[in-house]
């Protein structure tokens, strides 16, 4: 499954980014937010399938880039999640 889902480098018409693909039955929207987006919900929109599948191309995201996914539940609440198949992700030391 890692290598359906979660983010992969891609090129799109010459424009170098990322693909991302999140299972996500549940959500009524998704997006992808990170620093380029300034982490707003709705700049970087997936489209959604019948199987639960949200996924979409984001132009400019690179590898190591920090972005997580923000979903629109049924109920119209917002949540942000990392990505369960990440690659990497960022470790906070205790304070």
């Amino acid at each position: 499954m890692y290598r359906t889902l979660g983010a992969h480098p891609d090129h799109v018409d010459g424009v170098a980014g990322t693909q991302f693909a999140v299972w996500a039955p549940n959500a009524s929207e998704v997006s992808v937010i990170c620093n380029s987006n300034d982490w707003a919900h709705g700049r970087n929109v997936l489209w959604g399938n019948d199987n639960g599948v949200w996924s979409g191309f984001v132009a400019g995201i690179r590898p190591g880039d920090a972005y997580k996914y923000s979903i629109r539940t049924k109920s119209n609440d917002l949540l942000e999640k990392s990505d369960p198949f990440a690659f990497y992700s960022e470790h906070r030391p205790k304070t």
